[in-house]
């Protein structure tokens, strides 16, 4: 089975902010993605009860969560994320068995990365706002690592790729280093020119 994996530098606290001061632009710009890259968004996901739309609408409004429509308020959360920052690290169609990440996790335990910066930690803790249901299917899967670790993890990984036996698990655990220089480069961007909110790793995997 194979995956769309992708990592946002996006400030959560910025979401969040957003949302709740009813920033009509950005709002807009949000119901307007999720129109343009969902087919049927006012269409209730296959064995839910919401659609991606009224997902999105139940957010921004701040009204109570279906419990079964997970996968629709993951979605409607890709379109704040996607809304929120600079273009996503694509790693495209990702063709791995689902236990992927928990093996390869395993080998960066192995070779000193802490637990809370392993890819089974941080890419499916699930959306870190608005109290959303996770995905009775589990995807999209979301993930989050907070500002603070993001430099850390890349850090670790970065030091541990070249300790990997297989070349494609190497090469992955770089790009996620990559991202964290990335995402460092846009905080300094913030820090000097921005509104001052550092950013975050969310991932999305669907």
């Amino acid at each position: 089975m194979g995956y769309i994996l992708h990592l946002h530098s996006v400030s959560v606290a910025e979401i969040e902010e957003r949302v709740a001061n009813s920033d009509q632009a950005y709002l807009g710009n949000c119901r307007q993605w999720a129109r343009r890259n969902f087919s049927s968004p006012d269409e209730p996901l296959q064995g839910e009860n919401r659609s991606i739309a009224g997902a999105l609408e139940d957010i921004i409004e701040g009204r109570p969560k279906d419990s079964d429509s997970g996968a629709a308020y993951g979605y409607a959360f890709k379109a704040l994320v996607n809304n929120t920052g600079g273009d996503p690290f694509d790693f495209g169609p990702f063709p791995r068995p689902s236990s992927y990440f928990s093996a390869l996790s395993a080998e960066l335990a192995e070779l000193g990365v802490p637990k809370e910066l392993l890819l089974e930690s941080f890419l499916y803790t699930g959306a870190p706002a608005f109290d959303l249901p996770y995905p009775s299917w589990g995807f999209p899967a979301i993930g989050y690592l907070p500002n603070a670790d993001v430099a850390r993890m890349g850090e670790h990984y970065l030091a541990a790729a070249d300790r990997l036996g297989d070349p494609e698990d190497a090469r992955l655990v770089r790009q996620f280093a990559d991202f964290a220089d990335f995402n460092a480069s846009c905080d300094e961007f913030e820090r000097k020119h921005g509104n001052g909110k550092l950013r975050d790793l969310v991932a999305v995997c669907h």
